[in-house]
């Protein structure tokens, strides 16, 4: 058995909508995993923070009322693979619900993806 963790940083950068003149605000992101190997399988828990560091700004150029509309996410669910050495191929399903939502929708994101080794 073998543990791992991965995690990614994302910061993204919005640019003024031309049809609008509306521009959201640039927003940071951690996407992360702690998980634990068994043959095969790897099982554990995801999470994701996302934080808008900027309010939005309308076409006149003013923030956005609230305080700019500033949007955050904190989801945490389970997350399990399985690896398949024949087919040299990877099958994960991950299941975020929501924690903490702040002008953001109320979902709970599910996510099956599978990737193929080519060679």
């Amino acid at each position: 058995m073998g543990r791992n963790s991965a995690s990614g940083c994302f910061y993204e950068v919005n640019s003024r909508n031309p049809a609008t003149l509306y521009q959201g605000g640039n927003i940071f992101d951690i996407d992360w995993s702690v998980t634990q190997r068994q043959n095969s399988f790897q099982y554990g828990v995801a999470g994701l923070f996302a934080q808008q560091l900027n309010g939005d700004v309308s076409k006149t150029s003013a923030q956005v009322a609230p305080d700019g509309n500033r949007f955050e996410k904190l989801g945490l669910g389970p997350v399990i693979a399985y690896e398949s050495e024949a087919l040299h191929s990877t099958i994960k399903f991950k299941a975020l619900f929501p924690i903490h939502n702040e002008n953001a929708y109320l979902t709970t994101q599910y996510v099956l993806s599978a990737s193929f080794k080519l060679y």
